[in-house]
């Protein structure tokens, strides 16, 4: 395949010609143009009506994307009660756990099981366990009573 390069006559450009296609050529670099825009040229000043015009355009958009962040604060408040709520009920359910049972519970021991020759063993297991005690005279001699006492956080009407 043999290419000539040859002088356009009327356009002056370099032309090279092939077999089966011809390709034109700029002759020089001065008839290479651009599409970018000349540095010197500046960017027209807008005028006031225009500004004005293009603030009035903007203004919805702007009531927009402030009715959007306050849709997204109040679905987060939203969000953080309904995380608080669930973190009270998970917190109200673990109370009812029997090994969290013992914290709560205030036992009250007559005074006549202290004479008993086993008190002392009575006496240490009391001591070991989380539990509150208090030694009183019973209207039952020799008896054990005992509450549970809730504490002031705990709802009676967690949904199980």
């Amino acid at each position: 395949m043999a290419s000539v390069i040859m002088m356009h006559k009327k356009s002056r450009k370099a032309v090279c010609v092939s077999e089966s296609k011809e390709l034109v050529l700029p002759a020089s670099p001065q008839q290479v143009t651009t599409s970018s825009p000349s540095p010197n040229k500046r960017r027209r000043r807008r005028t006031p009506e225009e500004i004005e015009a293009g603030q009035a355009r903007a203004e919805p958009r702007k009531l927009k994307r402030e009715i959007k962040k306050t849709e997204k604060e109040r679905r987060k408040a939203e969000e953080a009660l309904e995380k608080q709520r669930r973190r009270e009920a998970a917190d109200a359910l673990k109370l009812l756990l029997p090994d969290q049972c013992l914290k709560y519970m205030t036992v009250c021991i007559d005074l006549g099981l202290l004479e008993d020759p086993g008190s002392d063993a009575l006496m240490e297991a009391f001591g070991s366990l989380e539990c509150k005690y208090y030694i009183e005279s019973q209207e039952v001699p020799c008896s054990i009573t005992w509450r549970r006492n809730t504490p002031n956080s705990f709802s009676s009407t967690v949904i199980i």
